[in-house]
């Protein structure tokens, strides 16, 4: 039998929907394989993919947190399926993102010796893809020029213009909308280039307190005063101080006001110094492209958006944090860091807030009343004042 690798590869056009899900590698194992399970029926209940399947028109390649499906007919195949899957991906509440992209592939056994699909067309299919976010469908221009033509789809596509992906590719970039799927109208909020982006309508990440917040209400608003005007404030003060927390109540107000939110980064569980850039790629659902430094990834993600980001706890890895955070401010002009730590970070321009235990009240007493000759600080307040310290 002669040998596969001798016989001429035959090259074919195929249309790639390129699929997978928002969040996935954050998930426990048995939720990854609930979400899997659940976008692997929705996709087999698409009625133009069991049409396709029938007609032996696709191919299902599968690839970790989502699938490429190659049409080798229709342009409108994969769009049409993108529609479908995507209205029921949002009854199903999964956070779903799609890339089109018409291109060269060739047919090719797996590891399996299953029928599967290699080629440009898929890779840069799914390049489009992450230029989205959750709830988004994009196609690159070689599929929407064979769609403009035709009525049915038109009226849907919304030219977003030319974005940059990896290797310095650079690819013009359409967004369908429909509305069965509402999140595709926003084009703004569809375009990360190149980067995984949030999830449509998400402006922040912090935690919801069930207690109220009281004692500090005048520190609270000096505390947003100083993040407003300056690129890094940093609260200092022993553990159990309420740094955490202050930070929360400072900076929720803040994000409808930030075009690009508010995104915490808990520290506290971080051991090892080279995890904290990691850390802040998954608070901002940033993919590590792996062809170049995490760092210059999040820098490039970050660099057009006016985002705050806050860093708690940063005193056990505050080198590592520091050089970050540095590095976020020179490279990236509209972005603010409110840091959390038990010492300054060290930053030029930093900011430095105090944050002191809240004043506990004596407890009342009949056996030694206070006397006005007697005065008593409540504990833990000092006679200085309090305030913030711009270090040079």
């Amino acid at each position: 039998m002669a040998d596969r690798d001798d016989q001429p590869t035959e090259i074919e056009i195929a249309h790639v929907l390129f699929m997978d899900l928002v969040g996935y590698s954050r998930l426990p194992l048995e939720d990854q394989d609930t979400w899997i399970d659940a976008l692997q029926n929705i996709v087999r209940d698409s009625e133009t993919f069991r049409t396709a399947t029938e007609d032996g028109v696709v191919i299902a390649h599968p690839d970790g947190d989502g699938m490429a499906l190659a049409f080798f007919r229709d342009p409108s195949m994969p769009v049409r399926c993108a529609l479908e899957v995507a209205d029921a991906a949002a009854d199903a509440k999964l956070p779903l993102r799609m890339g089109v992209h018409t291109g060269p592939v060739y047919r090719a056994e797996d590891i399996n010796a299953t029928e599967n699909v290699r080629g440009p067309a898929i890779n840069l299919a799914q390049r489009v893809m992450d230029c989205g976010v959750a709830g988004s469908i994009l196609l690159s221009y070689a599929t929407a020029d064979l769609l403009t033509p035709l009525r049915e789809w038109s009226e849907k596509l919304r030219e977003i213009g030319e974005v940059e992906m990896k290797h310095g590719i650079r690819v013009a970039v359409h967004a369908l909308s429909d509305d069965a799927v509402a999140t595709a109208n926003d084009s703004e909020a569809a375009t990360r280039p190149g980067l995984l982006a949030r999830e449509t309508g998400r402006r922040h990440n912090l935690p919801v307190y069930l207690t109220s917040f009281v004692g500090r209400e005048t520190e609270v608003v000096d505390v947003r005063a100083q993040v407003l005007a300056n690129r890094l404030t940093t609260l200092t003060g022993p553990g159990g101080t309420g740094k955490t927390r202050l930070s929360v109540e400072v900076t929720s107000p803040l994000v409808e006001r930030l075009e690009d939110g508010v995104w915490m980064v808990d520290l506290a569980a971080i051991a090892d110094p080279d995890l904290v850039a990691t850390a802040l790629a998954a608070a901002l659902d940033v993919r590590d492209a792996g062809e170049q430094p995490l760092v210059d990834t999040l820098c490039r993600y970050l660099a057009g958006q006016t985002a705050l980001l806050i860093l708690d706890n940063c005193e056990h890895v505050i080198d590592a944090a520091s050089a970050l955070i540095d590095t976020l401010l020179q490279r990236c002009p509209s972005v603010t860091v409110l840091a959390t730590s038990r010492e300054p970070l060290g930053i030029m321009g930093e900011v430095v807030w105090a944050v002191r235990p809240l004043a506990v009240a004596p407890p009342q007493t009949t056996r030694r009343p206070l006397t006005p000759s007697t005065p008593r600080r409540p504990r833990g307040c000092s006679s200085s004042a309090r305030g913030p310290l711009t270090l040079d």
